[in-house]
C-alpha cells in the first residue's frame, strides 16, 4: 500500500474510531443516567452527574453538532423507554431535547476556532451549556424544586456544592477553545494595585444591593401581591433549618463563596464581556442582566435579580475586574444566609 493510500486508510480508521467512541459515550451516559438502580436520591444525583460527563465527552469527541445532537436525543428516548416502558411522555421529551442539545453544543465547541476574542455567541453558548447541564441533572436524578425542599440535608449540600462547578465547566469549555484562559484570569483576577479598594467598594455595593433588593421584594409582595419564593435554602428547606452546624457551613460555603465566584465568571466575565464586545455596554448590561435573572428560574425574584445583574455588570465595567462584583455578590448572599441562620 503506497503512502497516500495508507494515509487515507489511517484517516478513515481514525474517523470511524472517533464516531464509535462518541456514540458509545453518549449511549453509556444516557443509560447510566436513566437506568433504575438501588440507592437513594444522592446515588441518583451522582450517577446523573457521571452521565452528563459522558454525554458531554461523547459530543466533544464527535465534533459534528447535528450528528452528536441526534445521537444524544435518540439515545435518551430509547433509554427512557427501556427504563419506564413508555416511549413518549414529557420527561422523555425534556430529556431528549436537553441531552441532545448538550451533545451538540459540546461537539460545536470542539470544532470551533481556538483563536480570537470573546463574542456574544461565546457567552450565550456558555450559559446555554450551564442550563442544559442543570436541566439534564434535574431530569436524570429526579430531583425537583419541590422534592429538594423536602429532601435530606445531605442531598441539598450535594446540589449546592455541585452547581458552581457546572457553571465553571461552561466557562472553562469556552475559554480553553478560544485560547483565552490565561488572559481571562490575568485580566479579571491578576495582580491589581487597587485590589483593596476594589474589595471595599464591592462590599459597599453588596450592602446597597441588599437594601435595594429588599425594597423591590417588598414592593412586589405588597403592591402587586406576588408570592415570593426564596432562593435561600435556609429559608425554604425544613431539612436545612434542622441540619447540624457543620452541614450548614458547607451549604453556606457554596452559597456565599462558590456561587458568587462561578456566577460572576460566567455572567459578568464571559457573558457580559462577550456581549459588550459585540453590542456595546448598555445593551450588553441589559441583556446579560435579563439572562442572569432568567437563569435562576424563579419568576417571583426575576425583577430583583435583573436589577442586581445590571448593578453587578456596572460594577464590573467600572473596575475592569471581577473581584468587586464577586465581593458584592458574596455580600448579598452572605447577609441573607447569616440572617436566616440567626432566626432558624
Amino acid at each position: 500500500m503506497d503512502d497516500p493510500a495508507r494515509r487515507t486508510f489511517a484517516r478513515k480508521k481514525a474517523e470511524l474510531t472517533r464516531y464509535a467512541t462518541g456514540l458509545l459515550l453518549i449511549l453509556a451516559g444516557v443509560a447510566l443516567g436513566v437506568h433504575p438502580a438501588a440507592g437513594g436520591a444522592t446515588a441518583h444525583l451522582v450517577r446523573a452527574l457521571l452521565a452528563l460527563i459522558m454525554l458531554g465527552g461523547g459530543g466533544y469527541v464527535l465534533r459534528r453538532p447535528l450528528l452528536a445532537g441526534a445521537m444524544g436525543a435518540v439515545a435518551a428516548f430509547v433509554a427512557e423507554a427501556l427504563a419506564t416502558g413508555q416511549l413518549w411522555h414529557p420527561e422523555a421529551v425534556v430529556l431528549a431535547v436537553s441531552l441532545g442539545a448538550l451533545s451538540a453544543m459540546s461537539a460545536s465547541i470542539a470544532g470551533r476556532s481556538v483563536r480570537g476574542e470573546l463574542t456574544a455567541q461565546d457567552g450565550i453558548i456558555a450559559v446555554v451549556i450551564m442550563l442544559l447541564l442543570s436541566i439534564g441533572l434535574t431530569v436524570l436524578s429526579g430531583v425537583s424544586a419541590q422534592s429538594l425542599a423536602a429532601s435530606h440535608a445531605r442531598l441539598i449540600v450535594l446540589i449546592y456544592l455541585l452547581t458552581p462547578p457546572l457553571e465553571v465547566t461552561a466557562v472553562v469549555a469556552i475559554l480553553l477553545h478560544k485560547n483565552l484562559w490565561r488572559r481571562f484570569l490575568t485580566k479579571n483576577y491578576g495582580h491589581q494595585p487597587d485590589l483593596g479598594r476594589h474589595l471595599a467598594e464591592g462590599f459597599m455595593w453588596g450592602i446597597g444591593l441588599i437594601l435595594l433588593t429588599a425594597v423591590l421584594v417588598s414592593v412586589e409582595s405588597r403592591s402587586f401581591h406576588v408570592s415570593i419564593q426564596p432562593n435561600n435554602p435556609f429559608v425554604y428547606s425544613p431539612a436545612v433549618q434542622r441540619t447540624p452546624w457543620d452541614v450548614a457551613f458547607l451549604i453556606a460555603l457554596a452559597v456565599v463563596v462558590m456561587a458568587p465566584l462561578a456566577e460572576e465568571a460566567l455572567f459578568r466575565g464571559l457573558l457580559y464581556g462577550g456581549l459588550r464586545r459585540s453590542y456595546g455596554r448598555l445593551p450588553a448590561a441589559l441583556l446579560s442582566a435579563v439572562i442572569f435573572g432568567a437563569a435562576h428560574m424563579n419568576a417571583s425574584l426575576f425583577i430583583p435579580l435583573v436589577v442586581a445583574g445590571l448593578i453587578l455588570a456596572m460594577i464590573y465595567e467600572r473596575s475592569a475586574s471581577l473581584w468587586p462584583s464577586t465581593v458584592a455578590h458574596a455580600t448579598l448572599n452572605g447577609v441573607s444566609v447569616v440572617l436566616a441562620l440567626m432566626i432558624r
